[in-house]
């Protein structure tokens, strides 16, 4: 299977990358904004340095694959509360490639934060929501809708507050979003996803984990 990972540099890539690269042999293109010497290593991963708006450079490469999955998104609470376009411009210039190396699949990961869910914390909905994440999850919806507007074979995945725990939980699985959404661990969200591009159950549909 030939697999290309846009963002593969973040730790859930990484991680599902690695698990990937455990169980069956495939063709993974991970796309990096720049090298660096801390990336997981393996004969089938081959990292391809790229913008995300001049894709059509990396054509050939990333072409006639099975699967695209994104994990392209802002780092830490500081840049998450900035204004940004990142989430939807990125959809944009992936769905516009799509029209030309024909991917069978995409998925994209979102977060289970941009549902208004009755039964979030007080801390939650009054002071990091509001304060510190809104700029991020109204990003976050505009990629949604664009992703859903187009004719892609998508799956949106909408994980909850991730944890850096190293042994793997059991993972729910539900359409749309948690009413009584938990934490989740890296590495549980890195065996979903590798699964699901293996065997995809959500196609054409937005799914939200957590434990």
């Amino acid at each position: 299977m030939k697999i290309i990972v846009f963002g593969a540099n973040s730790p859930t890539a990484q991680l599902m990358i690695q698990q990937l690269t455990s169980t069956d042999s495939h063709e993974i293109y991970g796309l990096i904004r720049s090298n660096s010497d801390e990336l997981y290593q393996h004969a089938s991963v081959n990292y391809l340095p790229y913008a995300i708006s001049q894709l059509e450079k990396i054509r050939e490469r990333i072409s006639n694959a099975d699967v695209w999955i994104s994990f392209i998104g802002a780092s830490g609470l500081l840049k998450a509360r900035k204004v940004t376009t990142l989430y939807s411009d990125s959809a944009t210039f992936i769905l516009r490639e799509a029209q030309y190396s024909k991917p069978s699949r995409i998925l994209w990961i979102s977060s289970g934060g941009v549902v208004d869910n009755p039964n979030d914390g007080f801390f939650f909905k009054r002071i990091l929501k509001p304060f510190f994440l809104k700029n991020m999850y109204h990003d976050m919806r505009i990629m949604e809708q664009r992703i859903i507007d187009s004719k892609v074979n998508y799956t949106i995945v909408r994980p909850p507050y991730l944890t850096s725990g190293k042994t793997p939980e059991q993972v729910r699985a539900t359409e749309y979003f948690f009413t009584d959404d938990k934490t989740l661990n890296r590495i549980s969200l890195a065996h979903f996803l590798a699964e699901e591009l293996l065997n995809p159950t959500w196609v054409k549909k937005i799914v939200a984990v957590s434990t």
